[in-house]
């Protein structure tokens, strides 16, 4: 039955779009930046605890740095912090337990981040020619986003890559080309990567998205300008580009389907801005003057 399900939903048209923290479309405005409480890592025996830290710190590092939550490091807050001899320990792990989570939700947090390490290591190379010794790193973890409320896993991502030697794939590809020098400059080069691979697993689950408020500029039955319901306060800023979709209900669940493309050009608020049509500017018109549902959610990059 759902694989059914499935592919009406496909053959109508309908995307089908990575977990999102935020989907109640029944508000006409987004709520403002969630607050994101970000957990410890667990980590296997085999990976070294400052290896685990520095791979935290820098995940931790590009959430922030996206301007879209309010991170907050439960290691910041006494009822939550974890000594460290404790968490050097082996197979060390936080856990999601009912009692911690209530904890975070009396504390303020919309959603908690938790961290698995899988793993990380160094290889060594030695140049024939030269007998130069450089290090690769290859790391592997996943980040799953709680809701505090009830426990429900909102969505879990996986990520791997490497630094130096063959490149990887994913999350923490090397911004350097080249090995280094030593096993920690290798994994930090490693880690570093994962701070600008946060912003797209932000934008997949705590994306921007506003109503469609009005058109601006129509030329015939076709959009080319229009306002969004979302500006300075969820850090929109000029050139983004959103995804226009049209919201409905399918066998009694919401879904999404994608109608076309805008780009910021003026951020004209804390909760609007203006935005040219790049595509779909007909199915646009129709929409909003049909009295359907139309949103704008980012595009993840």
């Amino acid at each position: 039955m759902k694989l059914k399900l499935f592919c009406l939903l496909a053959l109508m048209g309908c995307i089908c779009m990575p977990a999102m923290a935020f989907e109640d479309y029944d508000d006409d405005t987004p709520k403002g930046k969630p607050n994101v409480f970000f957990d410890y890592f667990s980590r296997p025996s085999d990976v070294k605890f400052s290896w685990a830290e520095d791979l935290r710190s820098k995940v931790m590092e590009g959430i922030q740095a996206t301007s879209r939550v309010e991170v907050i490091d439960v290691d910041s807050k006494d009822i939550l912090k974890i000594e460290q001899s404790r968490r050097e320990a082996d197979n060390f792990s936080a856990g999601d337990d009912m009692d911690r989570l209530a904890v975070m939700y009396q504390e303020g947090a919309n959603f908690l981040i938790s961290g698995s390490v899988t793993s990380i290591s160094a290889a060594k190379q030695v140049d024939k020619e030269t007998q130069k010794i450089t290090y690769s790193a290859q790391s592997a973890f996943s980040l799953k986003v709680i809701d505090p409320k009830d426990g429900k896993v909102v969505t879990t991502k996986t990520f791997t890559g490497s630094c130096g030697g063959s490149s990887g794939i994913g999350i923490l590809d090397a911004l350097a080309s080249s090995a280094k020098s030593t096993p920690e400059e290798a994994m930090a080069a490693a880690n570093s990567d994962a701070t600008r691979k946060m912003k797209k697993f932000v934008d997949e689950v705590f994306p921007i998205w506003g109503k469609v408020l009005e058109l601006d500029e129509v030329k015939k039955d076709e959009a080319k300008k229009l306002y969004i319901g979302v500006g300075e306060l969820l850090g929109v800023k000029k050139d983004v580009v959103f995804d226009v979709c049209v919201i409905r209900e399918v066998a009694g669940r919401k879904s999404r389907k994608i109608i076309g493309e805008i780009k910021v050009t003026e951020v004209a608020g804390d909760d609007i801005s203006l935005c040219e049509v790049k595509k779909g500017g007909k199915e646009i018109y129709a929409a909003v003057n049909g009295d359907q549902k139309v949103v704008a959610i980012v595009k993840p990059k």
